[in-house]
């Protein structure tokens, strides 16, 4: 009744935990609107948490995807707010490998009491991709796809990422070491807006410079890989890894040419995955296409397809 997705890699002390919430109101809990919230943990390295102060009302002060909506209340935007009942997974799978396919669809949690929600798509997609390095322990790849619809370029699609430990950008990764785990962030695509990375420091949602809904403060020192992509069809895609580290750190996805949505292709130790996501506006077979420089390929590859399409 929660609505929360719990999974892990293994029941070995190395494993990846991954958890998702994607819940309507629920009017007997105290949570804020966080549809669309993640952690995830290696080991005993929790690599992205949840820093939210007691009292938090907003989508700021976690992991969770806000678009800023129209027809709100004042002080709530640009957070969710509290009166869904649509909201939820659209679907969970796992493959035969492993991974986690998940969709949550948040569009709902925009609407205003008995009136519809003013924003018509807001979903968030989770891909896990678990592998093992060469001293055998686990790691995972997570694939964050997020897209909206809002009604003019001023209303963004508000995303960010927390840690507890201090990021940092090197060569086009965000990340840290946790631990034994190293933590990356990459964007791999996005519509627009710029990534910024900033301090955390502790704090509270009582201070004057809040509303209920644009509270940002962090329970403890954290920091956070923020980003606001313009409307109205924001969209954005990370990779998210967790590994050891003590290894070297693996090549990023690499971006394949195709008609109709995204792919890439991503290989850790003996695993390689395809992951294709179909534009919303695409009502066709997605394609990919050859170009010089990128292999082919072969149809043994795992190949999951993000359908934009609902």
């Amino acid at each position: 009744g929660t609505s929360i997705l719990y999974a892990r890699t293994r029941w070995t002390p190395d494993a990846v935990w991954f958890t998702a919430f994607c819940s309507p109101t629920i009017d007997v809990d105290h949570l804020p609107p966080i549809a669309g919230n993640f952690l995830l943990t290696r080991g005993s390295d929790d690599a992205i948490v949840d820093p939210a102060p007691y009292g938090s009302l907003s989508s700021l002060t976690s992991n969770t995807p806000t678009a800023e909506a129209t027809g709100q209340p004042d002080g709530y935007v640009p957070s969710q707010i509290f009166w869904s009942v649509d909201t939820g997974f659209r679907w969970k799978q796992v493959l035969a490998d492993g991974a986690l396919l998940a969709r949550c669809d948040y569009a709902d949690q925009y609407r205003f009491r008995e009136e519809r929600s003013p924003i018509p798509l807001a979903v968030r997609d989770f891909v896990l991709l678990p592998w093992r390095g060469a001293d055998q322990r686990d790691a995972a790849i997570l694939l964050v796809l997020d897209r909206a619809r809002t009604a003019q370029e001023a209303h963004a699609l508000h995303l960010r990422f927390r840690s507890a430990a201090q990021l940092a950008l090197d060569d086009g990764v965000v990340g840290a070491t946790i631990g034994a785990t190293r933590l990356g962030l990459r964007r791999l695509a996005a519509s627009g807006g710029d990534d910024e990375v900033r301090r955390l420091p502790r704090g509270d949602c009582f201070s004057d410079r809040y509303t209920r809904g644009n509270c940002d403060a962090s329970r403890f020192v954290a920091s956070e890989l923020r980003l606001q992509v313009p409307g109205p069809t924001p969209s954005a895609a990370f990779a998210i890894e967790v590994a050891a580290a003590k290894g070297a750190a693996g090549a990023p996805p690499t971006a394949l040419p195709s008609e109709g949505g995204q792919a890439w292709l991503i290989e850790r130790g003996t695993s390689r995955w395809v992951v294709r996501t179909k534009a919303p506006t695409n009502s066709s077979p997605m394609r990919l296409r050859r170009r010089t420089g990128v292999r082919v390929v072969p149809a043994s590859s795992r190949v999951m397809v993000m359908s934009g399409v609902l």
